[in-house]
């Protein structure tokens, strides 16, 4: 690699960024474990007070989570993608990560980001915690390809992008891909860690099962 991501040394710092703006938080690990990864998208591009805030989730689900620091709105959704995707091949080649527990999240424009980039890399991403996002990003969608993906859709019910997600939901249900919608009160707008926490919850609970 070009860029020396992460030393071995890191595996039991709570938080850290690297020479390119991307930042993450990392678990310690027992030998031979495998982390889930949270990669959370930020509209404005991500930043370790992100990560801060995501350590929550870190902390009480064992899980690795980092965020991109180029991603964000107002960017071409594809230059986009090459970052969240480098940012994702860092992370496996640093850190003993699942590769099958690889889940995108994201709020209105990187909602989107996260729908459209998980449905054009489903061997990637087993799936997305979207909130308010619009379908805009989406391009190509493959319900056989899709099966193996979940979605956990959060919207408000005076969310602009309501239809959006409601109709996204439709999709998924008619081709029996797992999801479920989540309406909350309330205006577009982004919610508390804790109702990302119930997002990654589910997926936990849905891996337990498997």
């Amino acid at each position: 690699m070009t860029d020396l991501f992460f030393a071995a040394s890191v595996f039991h710092k709570n938080f850290d960024c690297d020479s390119e703006g991307d930042c993450y938080s990392i678990p310690g690990c027992m030998p031979n474990e495998e982390l889930p990864l949270l990669i959370y998208l930020s509209c404005t591009g991500g930043n370790i007070g992100d990560i801060d805030s995501l350590r929550m989730i870190s902390d009480s689900l064992h899980w690795a989570v980092a965020t991109p620091a180029s991603s964000k709105n107002h960017r071409s959704p594809l230059l986009n993608e090459e970052d969240i995707l480098h940012l994702v091949n860092k992370m496996k080649d640093s850190f003993p990560i699942d590769q099958s527990k690889i889940i995108l999240m994201g709020f209105s424009g990187q909602g989107a980001q996260a729908w459209g980039t998980a449905m054009r890399n489903p061997k990637i991403f087993s799936g997305v915690i979207s909130s308010c996002a619009h379908t805009g990003s989406i391009t190509t969608f493959n319900p056989e390809t899709s099966q193996n993906q979940a979605f956990y859709i959060i919207t408000r019910e005076d969310d602009w992008n309501f239809d959006h997600n409601a109709l996204f939901h439709d999709i998924l249900s008619s081709y029996d891909i797992d999801d479920t919608l989540i309406i909350t009160s309330g205006e577009h707008g982004i919610g508390s860690m804790t109702e990302t926490l119930q997002g990654c919850r589910w997926f936990d609970r849905r891996w337990r099962k498997k």
